[in-house]
């Protein structure tokens, strides 16, 4: 039971003394850019990385697959270079 209103307790702490400070940050216009460029790009990122993985794979038996074809090998590469 006290747990319960020491979480209430610190949820009002929260509320008073951060959550005005947040609201001044998310309207600050220099950081929704920033923040717009991270969500535009991240798609972006993740397929790369995703590439990346599949292209040199942390796994022996996949990486002499990929050694013994290495036209596969460089068409997985090309998606990683251009993201």
């Amino acid at each position: 039971m006290s747990t319960a209103i020491e979480a209430k307790g610190w949820m009002k702490v929260v509320q008073q003394r951060l959550l005005p400070w947040g609201e001044r940050i998310s309207k600050n216009t220099m950081l929704l850019a920033i923040r717009d460029g991270v969500v535009a790009t991240l798609p972006l990122v993740m397929l790369g990385s995703l590439f990346a993985l599949i292209a040199s794979p942390p796994v022996a038996s996949w990486q002499e697959a990929l050694n013994a074809r290495p036209e596969l090998a460089a068409r997985l590469k090309i998606p990683f270079a251009t993201t």
